[in-house]
């Protein structure tokens, strides 16, 4: 490869990403492609700098469970009689 093509392809990248920012400033487009650029710079930003691992509580060792079950009196089904 010589030089002048690689200067070559240097210009090029250069226009086409300035036409790309140009064209960018069109508010249709803008609105279209807004929110892949938006995912994109985190996508990088993520790649480049991960967020670490968030810290987790430490487990508590389960034991026997040493509730015992009462017993609940059950209602009465004989009438009670009210004086009148």
């Amino acid at each position: 490869m010589s030089k002048k093509w690689l200067i070559r392809m240097g210009l090029v990248l250069t226009g086409i990403v300035f036409l790309a920012a140009i064209i960018n400033q069109i508010p249709d487009v803008d609105q279209r492609l807004s929110w892949r650029l938006e995912t994109m710079r985190v996508l990088v930003a993520r790649l480049l700098d991960p967020v670490e691992t968030a810290p987790t509580p430490i487990p508590q060792p389960t034991t026997a469970s040493t509730n015992t079950p009462t017993l609940i009196p059950s209602p009465s089904t004989t009438p009670t009689f009210t004086p009148t």
